[in-house]
């Protein structure tokens, strides 16, 4: 069987979630003009677009705030501008070394973009071009050991359901690297850390 899918810090099915973070954090709170304009955007990436603008300005004026770096970075990422969504999370990595968040998610990024390189890898073959194949799947290995290097990172500093996601996509990447067995007693590790942790005890029951 194949774990499950990785689990992303933040990310958020309701655009309007962006709108609220904007409030707590001070983002524009003087006015309701921010959620309303997100209640009635004609889309969800409207929506997140606003989002995004409201995060800029925040950083503008705080560009030390690690918080507001990690939103933008999702609202980013959901916009699918991943370079700039990976750079927004690196700067909250480096302005807040204890969040587990940020690192997590610039994993999930290198597994989508190895997941990406896979395709194209098919892609190739199915063309009957092995030497561009064997180039595509190098960058798929490569990818996945990047992806494993920055989920090992979160869950150094992880802790709660932000670990236990980082160590279920520990699992993940190792997997996907066909690294079955390390990957199980990873999992069987992290799931005595994280009791609660209802996709690291299903994914267990996947891998045995």
């Amino acid at each position: 069987g194949e774990a499950a899918e990785v689990t992303a810090g933040d990310v958020e099915q309701s655009s309007l979630c962006h709108a609220r973070r904007c409030k707590r954090r001070g983002v524009d709170a003087s006015s309701r003009r921010f959620e309303a304009s997100a209640a009635s955007a004609a889309s969800a990436e409207d929506c997140l677009e606003l989002a995004l603008a409201e995060y800029s300005a925040g950083i503008h004026f705080n560009p030390r705030d690690g918080e507001l770096w990690q939103y933008a970075g999702v609202a980013l990422w959901q916009l699918a501008r991943v370079e700039e969504a990976a750079g927004a999370f690196r700067r909250a990595s480096d302005l807040n070394s204890r969040d587990a968040r940020p690192l997590n998610n610039l994993g999930v990024l290198c597994l989508e973009a190895a997941e990406r390189a896979s395709s194209a890898a098919e892609r190739v073959s199915s063309a009957a071009a092995g030497a561009e194949e064997v180039v595509s799947v190098g960058d798929e290995a490569r990818l996945l050991q990047e992806a494993l290097r920055w989920f090992r990172a979160a869950c150094e500093v992880g802790a709660g359901q932000v670990g236990g996601d980082a160590e279920l996509n520990v699992a993940v990447a190792l997997v996907r690297l066909g690294r079955t067995e390390e990957a199980l007693a990873h999992l069987e590790r992290a799931a005595v850390a994280h009791p609660d942790h209802q996709r690291i005890k299903s994914t267990l029951g996947v891998l045995r």
